[in-house]
């Protein structure tokens, strides 16, 4: 018997194409560098820019703070930043993030073309920052990505399919030349984001099956290979949006699930 799809099921699925996803609009660029400016204005006693780009820089390696003596220069500026250099844009967008969420990637949209955009995110989660929120007695720092730092951006595939093929590509080339020593928080981005690759998505899979599979990363949509997609869900932290394995695999899928399902019924009725 066919599997028949309909709206609510398809709605579950990733996009993969460009028609599935809104056209690409970017954000007023000084709207964007206002709202960013309000959330490092002072606050009462605390002074967000002395606490998220100056007073750490002593608990960090003499390059880091360099690059955080330049991004204290761009936040003082009235003006919206250039954001020209690499690794000062990257060092920025980490840092600004921690005072105001998902605007630095919407000034840098808003800024610079496409590629380079996604040029500056995947080279800024080589950086990590410290601690994870304000502190008033523990000024934010800038360091090298923990081992364990992991984060994972879904919102670029939306992104980059809203693109033109050539931008895609440039982007592709920019995930490419980058994969050898991204780590798996990076690499799972660029996976997502170029869905077409496989075998960027089987590795990214079978590391987080030898991680720890999260429930917040899309391994059921990612994986492309039938025996690693049982083993994650098996795993009762993956996610439970199976609509994208049935998709993929089809009817060889079906009795996989069902099996799973009366083997942990109680987290799946």
């Amino acid at each position: 018997m066919p599997i028949v799809w309909n709206d609510k099921a398809r709605a579950q699925l990733p996009p993969r194409t460009r028609d599935a996803v809104p056209a690409f609009k970017h954000g007023k660029r000084e709207t964007i560098w206002a709202a960013i400016k309000k959330g490092l204005a002072l606050r009462g006693k605390y002074d967000p820019i002395d606490g998220t780009f100056v007073k750490g820089r002593n608990q960090t390696t003499p390059e880091l703070a360099k690059l955080m003596e330049a991004c204290e220069a761009i936040a003082r500026a009235d003006d919206p930043p250039a954001l020209g250099d690499l690794d000062v844009a990257a060092a920025f967008y980490v840092l600004v993030n921690k005072v105001a969420h998902n605007q630095p990637r919407a000034l840098l949209l808003a800024t610079l073309p496409v590629g380079s955009v996604f040029h500056v995110y995947v080279r800024a989660q080589s950086f990590g920052v410290t601690p994870s929120y304000v502190n008033w007695n523990d000024p934010f720092k800038l360091v090298a990505a923990p081992a364990d730092y992991h984060p994972v951006d879904l919102e670029w595939r939306a992104i980059l399919l809203a693109q033109t093929d050539e931008v895609r590509a440039e982007c592709k080339q920019i995930a490419r030349d980058f994969w050898p020593s991204a780590h798996l928080g990076q690499k799972t981005t660029i996976a997502w984001a170029f869905f077409e690759e496989k075998a960027w998505s089987d590795e990214v899979c079978n590391a987080w099956l030898e991680k720890g599979v999260q429930r917040h990363v899309p391994l059921n949509a990612m994986v492309s290979d039938f025996e690693i997609a049982k083993k994650i869900i098996a795993d009762k932290s993956s996610s439970w949006n199976y609509m994208p394995l049935i998709e993929r695999f089809g009817d060889e899928m079906l009795p996989v699930l069902i099996e799973m399902a009366e083997q942990n019924r109680r987290f799946h009725e």
